[in-house]
């Protein structure tokens, strides 16, 4: 169910112990049951989960320079078979170190990232809506960027709760934050820093205009 292929290619390549990728499936369970309580409460299936073998660092420019470790991501990409392919990566610090109530808090938050990505260019593509230069720019990390969780889950959720609690100005986790450090970034385990620009892509128009949604997708957006 959730995808490794980069924990062990980290594993073959000596970037990361063999122990490191075996405490992750120890681990997995927990994200796995996340992600099934999330399908069950939203109706819709969750784009393919991913663990990503590092910790992903948010290098944000202003008048002084802040950092903040972003614990999962989606992330889309251009595919020939179904126009654009969304997956969602779950860091391993995530993984290794979240307690349950996080990651099922992280898991609900990226499916409403999800699905108002999909509302975007399901829209642009249905109006042809393109824009001019023959690219979408990508939609960065921002906690603005989501679907309010009541238009998400099932009334009385208790996913709305968790996310309006846990989630509402992004995951504050001090808990989480110090355990990464000490455990995962003192130990010199793979950190990458994005700024907000790296943390993008460009999808070509034509792979955006040939974009079908699932159709479950699509049902809950219409009902929004």
């Amino acid at each position: 169910m959730i995808d490794l292929t980069e924990v062990d290619r980290h594993v073959e390549l000596e970037l990361i112990p063999r122990a490191v990728a075996d405490a992750i499936r120890s681990r997995l369970h927990v994200l796995e049951d996340a992600v099934r309580a999330v399908e069950a409460a939203s109706g819709v299936p969750y784009p393919r989960p991913a663990v990503a073998p590092y910790l992903v660092v948010l290098v944000y420019a202003t008048d002084i320079s802040v950092e903040a470790n972003a614990y999962a991501r989606v992330l889309v990409r251009p595919s020939d078979e179904r126009g654009l392919d969304f997956s969602v990566e779950f860091t391993a610090p995530l993984v290794l170190y979240g307690s349950k109530e996080t990651v099922e808090a992280v898991a609900a938050h990226e499916l409403t990232h999800y699905l108002l990505y999909v509302k975007r260019f399901h829209e642009y593509g249905a109006t042809q809506l393109l824009p001019p230069e023959g690219y979408f720019e990508a939609f960065e990390v921002d906690e603005e960027l989501t679907l309010p969780p009541e238009h998400v889950f099932r009334p009385r959720s208790r996913f709305i709760r968790l996310l309006r609690s846990r989630m509402a100005t992004g995951l504050r986790d001090r808990a989480l934050d110090a355990r990464t450090q000490r455990y995962w970034v003192e130990r010199g385990l793979p950190v990458i820093r994005l700024t907000q620009d790296q943390n993008s892509v460009r999808i070509p128009v034509e792979y955006a205009a040939r974009f079908r949604a699932d159709e479950r997708v699509v049902r809950k957006l219409e009902s929004i």
